[in-house]
């Protein structure tokens, strides 16, 4: 088409019958911006995870609730965030609950419960729900043996809707996480690390015999026979989660059997404090602060640096250095070069499994 005329608003092309014909270039109404705010700037977090004018940093409490719950347990797992000693101006909490029929009634319980905790004395900065279809067809359709490959899609989902550039702090919170100090948050940010995770057991420990089975075996040290052995391995293959020689002879030094002694003092105690779990009756504050190297991080309580999150680590729901979900997590975290560790004498409580 040849232009005939480009003066003013419009200009009148030939078409290919030679009739003339007339194209608006631009008919949009002219908006006034001079009272918008069009332009946001946004400043991150230090080094110190805090905001130059503020003292205490933000943290983003997060939560997938991807099995069904029940409404003990959600009245529960809501009681223990209120009970959080860390300041609830500086908290924002956020739950994925997936979308679909069959988790109607979830979404609308958790709703209900949110709403009730931000409208008492102990609510939080914010609240934000997420809902997303997930398919638990993923882990059997991957073909990377990863089991945990619908819960890692699930917390990778949550963290994108929620992290804002001004929160300093992740802090994973399982909703069956049943017994921890409520000064739980500043005490794993005392361990001044990347990624932060408690010794971690299922509340039956404590009276069963087979407590030794209960404990979060996710979380581990690897050993030269883990490393020798991953070279071997096919790339795509993955090692079970809290394998334990199980499937594979990998040596591994797990947090969970580094804490015995503190598992064993609390279980001598069952009898004077009804299943209490107060650390500190236990260790000295030294001991209870200790730190061991990890690998890899189970998730019912893991505090992770705001900024892990940013530059990409993510919760792999694929092989990643035979590893996937929260282990595979750790395994990044490691690659990338920061510092994770475990509490082995810290130690808090699930129920119903890891």
């Amino acid at each position: 088409m040849t232009p005939q005329d480009a003066s003013g608003l419009y200009a009148t092309w030939a078409g290919g019958d030679g009739k003339q014909r007339k194209k608006e270039f631009n008919n949009h109404v002219a908006v006034d911006v001079s009272e918008v705010e069009s332009i946001q700037h946004f400043e991150f977090s230090g080094p110190d995870n805090s905001n130059n004018n503020e003292d205490e940093a933000r943290v983003l409490v997060l939560t997938p609730m991807i099995n069904d719950v029940t409404e003990e347990t959600l009245a529960e797992y809501f009681k223990r965030l209120s009970e959080l000693h860390y300041s609830h101006d500086r908290i924002d909490l956020g739950i994925l609950v997936p979308a679909g029929e069959h988790h109607t009634s979830l979404r609308k319980a958790v709703r209900a419960a949110a709403d009730a905790l931000q409208a008492g004395k102990r609510g939080f900065r914010s609240v934000q729900l997420v809902t997303k279809s997930l398919d638990s067809d993923d882990d059997n359709r991957s073909g990377s043996g990863c089991r945990e490959s619908y819960d890692a899609k699930a917390r990778n989902y949550l963290v994108a809707a929620t992290l804002l550039p001004r929160h300093g702090y992740v802090f994973w919170h399982d909703v069956n996480l049943v017994d921890a100090p409520a000064m739980l948050i500043e005490d794993l940010m005392r361990a001044d690390a990347d990624l932060v995770f408690p010794n971690t057991w299922d509340k039956a420990a404590v009276s069963e015999a087979s407590g030794r089975e209960r404990g979060d075996y996710r979380a581990w040290t690897e050993s030269p026979a883990g490393y020798k052995l991953a070279l071997g391995l096919p790339k795509d293959t993955v090692i079970p989660a809290g394998d334990r020689d199980r499937t594979h002879e990998t040596g591994r030094t797990y947090l969970a059997a580094q804490g015995q002694n503190v598992l064993a003092a609390i279980k001598a105690k069952e009898d004077k404090k009804n299943g209490g779990s107060n650390n500190k009756d236990d260790v000295n504050e030294q001991e209870l602060h200790a730190q061991v190297p990890l690998d890899a991080v189970g998730t019912a309580a893991l505090l992770v640096r705001a900024d892990v999150h940013r530059t990409g680590i993510i919760f792999p729901w694929f092989a990643f250095e035979n590893q996937c979900g929260s282990e595979g997590f750790g395994k990044m975290a490691r690659r990338a070069g920061y510092r994770v560790v475990g509490l082995p004498n810290y130690v808090v409580y699930t129920e119903g499994g890891h």
